[in-house]
């Protein structure tokens, strides 16, 4: 085997891994974020309820997670229209 098909068939595997799900890879992306903003949110309000964080930071990662699901939201009715 070649080097240029060698690297034909390291590219059509790296092809096949970005493209085996049907929903795309920006779509995979967009729902792993979103899904670690949760994370982040969620671990913010236990640690407020602990103390560990104060208000202020708290309000501070409520609007990013809030802002960035409208952002999306956005994004996703612009698609369809």
């Amino acid at each position: 085997m070649s080097d240029a098909e060698k690297k034909n068939e390291v590219a059509t595997k790296r092809n096949d891994f970005w493209m085996r799900d049907p929903r795309g890879f920006v779509d995979r992306m967009v729902e792993k974020i979103t899904s670690r903003k949760l994370l982040v949110w969620s671990v913010a309000t236990v640690a407020l309820f602990l103390g560990t964080v104060s208000d202020a930071h708290w309000v501070a990662v409520s609007l990013a997670y809030i802002g960035s699901e409208a952002i999306k939201d956005i994004a996703v009715a612009w698609k369809r229209a």
